[in-house]
């Protein structure tokens, strides 16, 4: 009875094995080989020959017999690139939304929810400006400077009083220089014409606009003279935007207005009126349109500003009207008139031409950025920090400071900034200047005072706790392509640069703060210190200040998540937010007719495997759902060490993805640019070589999988045997035969089935 219940256990076992194994390894090929769903382009369809299903698309071409790194395309003989020549199916027409009637409540919902943060962080920036003077009874280093400080105290003041009224702000924008255009065009013109603006200065070309409502074709807001004006091209096009487009325009419009809004109000450079020119000290009475009160100061403003009220708006308008065109020229919809046999062409990235450096004076963080740093303490080093006033003054080398400093700065974020101490002064402050790397400018901003004869020990734990999180945080501009400089402008994508340098500030704000400084940093230095013996060197204590900048590196991510960046509530989101900006444009080259013939054009002529593209468009699409899935699971992290380094993996490998596609769909003209022409052909290599990388990494699991069944079978196969040699010693069974012959047969074959699976995993 026991032996034929071992039987049945066997023989049950066998079937298990054998269907177990044939699913997992069944839905691992199915998976290994399955196409994304999630492509976005098959161009390789419309190639002449390129990916055709032939030996091309699988032989792994594009690379020459001697292996010099040219471009080729073993595909491009088979003829066609599509099975039975057949041409392939137009784009059909965009149509107008079936929930184009709900656009225009959306709209005005969306504007309404931004007007009330608008007002909201307007007070907020003013009062944070306003805390930063100094009180009129206190005195100043220079007369200028105090005239500046009472300059902008009015100024400030008026401001304030201006943005005083939240519901009337929100119910007549207009009235407060925020002129909202573009996003009303779309959702209440069904169809919309174009033009191009010119307005102050500056000419902005395909402004989508109404071509019925003179409320929405700015030449309300743009007064028409001699320079400014709006030149209708009277070309009406169906407004086919989507709902799902439309909803995206207005989240973007809303962010992009709130992130820029400090430079809409407040342009300290440009805005301050000036004593004796545009204000002056009067009798007046106050609480004239044109006067403020400062102090029990009256200060009248130049008649020919009329009023405070008049002042301001003129301000504001300029740039908001500036900022609504800059929406609207970069918005593309995608449609197909009876006046145009193609859409409008798509933004195309431009290599030669990179967008504006977050940190210029001109662009959306304008006011002078450098002032706007923390004014960082210089902190002696450790070598020279138990030392006197007069010993460090006569060891300070001003030439020496930035290549061999003796001072360091707890600024471990914003790297691109460099801080070193010019001079020091007699009375014992330093002068420190900060420098920016990528532009190589220098200015002096501060003095700052000093700690003379402190405990090196402490000091050497703040130095060394500052370098290993400004060794994280470089980890994350790496990712991005980037090095510690932070250039901006390499990320050649405006809603990316935005992105990093808010987060980069919000940071650098955490850091600079004293609860942060005091809870954090000088928390665990004062803790700490005196457990430690005397420094001798640069590495000592590694281990232990690894813990310690861990713990420290955590509190801060803690502290940047629990914060709001662009109003979201994860500036995680926000940075991998950008990519998606990215990766539409990318989409707008393979959708719109034009710039789709031109990259497969362009691909055929230097015998480029569209199948590449098309390979990268799918892995782009999937490197952002991983970082942007990572970025959303910050809350759940139970170690957040280990988040961090998988979410700059992921960040790095959308990068990476985006960087390739850049060059291999720019349609520019390069045959004459022999440096373009080598840049095309070694990106096409390296593009082949990540997508091998990235299959090799999508076939990991068929490896390990069909390693363990070989290992399995095989311990299956030596189990099996032995107990057949058991029982055929017992007796001369002929179902033991049978049953051993049945078991091994079905083992051998997994065992090969596996070993071939294995075989074609590791070679990707």
């Amino acid at each position: 009875m026991k032996n034929k219940l071992l039987s049945k256990s066997y023989k049950i076992a066998i079937l298990l094995l054998t269907a177990t194994s044939g699913l997992s390894l069944t839905a691992l090929i199915k998976n290994t080989h399955q196409n994304n769903p999630n492509t976005v382009i098959r161009l390789y369809q419309d190639g002449n020959g390129s990916g055709s299903s032939g030996s091309g698309g699988a032989s792994g071409g594009g690379r020459s017999g001697n292996g010099s790194g040219s471009v080729t395309n073993s595909g491009s003989s088979s003829g066609t690139g599509n099975s039975g020549g057949s041409a392939p199916a137009s784009p059909a027409k965009p149509e107008i939304s079936s929930e184009f009637a709900n656009f225009k409540d959306k709209a005005d919902k969306k504007i309404k929810e931004t007007l009330s943060r608008v007002y909201k962080k307007i007070n907020e920036i003013i009062d944070q400006e306003l805390a930063k003077l100094k009180q009129l009874d206190k005195p100043t280093e220079k007369a200028d400077e105090y005239f500046k400080n009472l300059q902008k105290r009015v100024y400030l003041n008026e401001l304030k009083k201006h943005f005083s009224n939240e519901s009337d702000l929100t119910s007549n924008p207009s009235k407060y220089g925020f002129d909202i255009t573009f996003p009303k065009v779309l959702a209440n013109d069904k169809k919309f014409d174009t033009a191009i603006v010119k307005f102050n200065g500056k000419t902005y070309n395909n402004i989508k606009i109404s071509p019925t409502d003179n409320t929405r074709d700015y030449t309300k807001i743009v007064e028409s003279n001699g320079k400014d004006g709006v030149e209708k091209n009277k070309k009406e096009q169906d407004n086919v935007i989507t709902s799902h487009r439309f909803d995206s325009l207005l989240d973007s419009y809303s962010q992009s207005w709130l992130g820029k809004l400090k430079d809409m109000i407040y342009k300290e450079d440009q805005d301050l009126p000036v004593f004796g020119k545009d204000i002056f000290l009067t009798e007046h009475k106050k609480n004239e349109a044109n006067t403020t009160t400062i102090d029990g100061y009256t200060v009248k403003l130049k008649d020919e500003h009329k009023s405070w009220e008049n002042y301001i708006k003129t301000k504001v308008k300029n740039r908001f009207v500036d900022f609504d065109l800059n929406q609207n020229q970069a918005f593309q919809i995608n449609t197909q008139t009876s006046n145009s046999s193609r859409p409008t062409p798509p933004n195309i990235p431009d290599i030669n031409k990179k967008p504006l450096d977050p940190t210029e004076k001109r662009d959306q963080n304008s006011v002078e950025y450098a002032e706007q740093l923390p004014r960082l303490q210089p902190i002696l080093r450790w070598q020279y920090a138990g030392n006197d006033q007069n010993y460090i003054k006569s060891a300070f080398k001003p030439n020496n400071e930035e290549k061999e400093p003796i001072f360091f700065f707890i600024n471990p974020v914003n790297t691109r900034f460099k801080y070193h101490v010019t001079s020091l002064n007699d009375n014992g402050t330093a002068t420190v200047k900060i420098k920016d790397q990528v532009k190589n400018i220098e200015r002096t901003y501060y003095t700052s005072e000093l700690t003379y004869n402190a405990d090196p020990r402490f000091t050497f734990i703040l130095e060394k706790l500052t370098q290993k999180i400004e060794a994280k945080f470089v980890q994350l501009y790496k990712a991005l392509l980037l090095d510690e400089k932070i250039n901006y402008v390499e990320l050649n994508n405006d809603h990316l640069q935005t992105s990093l340098f808010g987060l980069v500030n919000l940071a650098t704000r955490i850091v600079s703060d004293n609860k942060y400084l005091n809870d954090v940093l000088y928390n665990i230095a004062s803790s700490k210190y005196q457990s430690l013996s005397d420094i001798s060197s640069d590495d000592d204590y590694a281990s232990w200040i690894n813990r310690v900048s861990n713990q420290a590196f955590v509190r801060l991510l803690h502290a940047i998540s629990s914060s709001q960046l662009n109003n979201q509530n994860n500036p995680w989101t926000v940075l991998t937010g950008g990519f998606k900006s990215v990766q539409e444009i990318y989409q707008e080259l393979a959708r719109v007719e034009g710039t789709r013939n031109a990259i497969i054009n362009k691909a055929n002529e230097f015998n480029m495997d569209l199948k590449y593209l098309d390979q990268l468009y799918d892995y782009l699409d999937t490197s952002i759902l991983k970082a942007q899935t990572s970025a959303n699971q910050i809350g759940k992290a139970l170690n957040l060490l280990s988040w961090y380094d998988d979410f700059t993996d992921h960040v790095k490998d959308t990068s990476e993805h985006s960087a390739l596609l850049k060059v291999l769909t720019d349609t520019s003209d390069i045959k004459s640019d022999q440096k373009k022409l080598e840049l095309l052909q070694q990106t096409y290599e390296k593009a082949i070589k990540k997508l091998e990388e990235n299959n090799r990494e999508k076939k990991k699991p068929l490896i390990i999988v069909s390693s363990l069944f070989i290992v399995i079978s095989l311990l299956f196969i030596i189990a099996n045997t032995l107990i057949f040699l058991i029982k055929t010693k017992r007796s001369n069974n002929k179902n033991a035969k049978l049953t051993f012959i049945i078991s091994t047969t079905i083992s051998t074959i997994i065992t090969i089935s596996s070993i071939i699976l294995l075989i074609i995993g590791l070679k990707g």
